[in-house]
């Protein structure tokens, strides 16, 4: 595989809707996945949920500057299972200029999320799987790669966004599981967006390359869903 298509692959997995297939965890990876911030184990296929993220009075005096400013905090985490295979836990937080019900809103638009999900071009609801839950079909594409892909989302309204592969499907890529929060924050005016997500593409990928293409995509990710929110017209070329 070229190192084209390497980057290209591993920018899909790190949008935060584009995951991946089966990868199963015993008791001792648990206490591993919980160090990540992961919860529970939410299906018998092993899709991890994810525990809260630190709320904006608990982050540090630096960190709130930094995103007052409007920048885009991402950083990553490597951990090991019993296997020894290296997980990297990906984490974004950044300020949205609206509120939390207003940004949900949008995510919530299943429907319409190729609008503006950066290299996303289909995304349908299939079927409702419970409360607040659905099998959602996304098509992607970057450069020459195509990506079709089987996600199970589930909704918390106007506080949180899970999603895992469903790997019982035929998938493009390995393993994802993730979840965004929305926090209210300066009067209930704008929303704390975080993000977290670990990602198995299936493929080897050097660490400086996946770190240089996530430090391009989260950010792109968060603008547009910003400008989706305050014009419910907007939509990416």
């Amino acid at each position: 595989m070229s190192w084209k298509r390497k980057t290209v692959v591993v920018g899909l997995v790190c949008i935060g809707f584009l995951c991946g297939s089966t990868f199963s965890y015993a008791r001792k990876s648990k206490k591993n996945l919980r160090k990540a911030g992961l919860k529970k184990v939410w299906s018998p296929a092993a899709a991890y949920g994810w525990s809260r993220p630190p709320k904006w009075a608990a982050l540090s005096e630096k960190t709130q500057k930094i995103l007052k400013r409007g920048k885009v905090q991402v950083s990553t985490k490597y951990l090991k299972n019993e296997h020894g295979k290296s997980m990297m836990v990906v984490q974004c937080r950044a300020i949205i200029k609206s509120p939390p019900k207003e940004v949900f809103k949008t995510l919530a638009d299943l429907n319409n999320a190729h609008k503006f999900m950066p290299g996303m071009y289909y995304s349908k609801v299939i079927r409702k799987l419970g409360p607040h839950t659905y099998h959602v079909v996304r098509k992607v594409k970057m450069a020459w790669v195509k990506l079709a892909l089987n996600i199970r989302i589930q909704l918390f309204p106007n506080h949180r966004y899970q999603f895992n592969l469903m790997r019982h499907l035929k998938n493009d890529i390995k393993d994802s599981v993730g979840s965004m929060v929305f926090e209210p924050i300066h009067g209930g005016k704008h929303t704390l967006y975080t993000y977290r997500s670990y990602a198995d593409s299936g493929r080897w990928v050097p660490g400086f390359i996946r770190r240089a293409v996530l430090g391009g995509t989260l950010p792109k990710l968060v603008k547009q869903i910003g400008k989706r929110t305050r014009n419910r017209n907007w939509k990416q070329k």
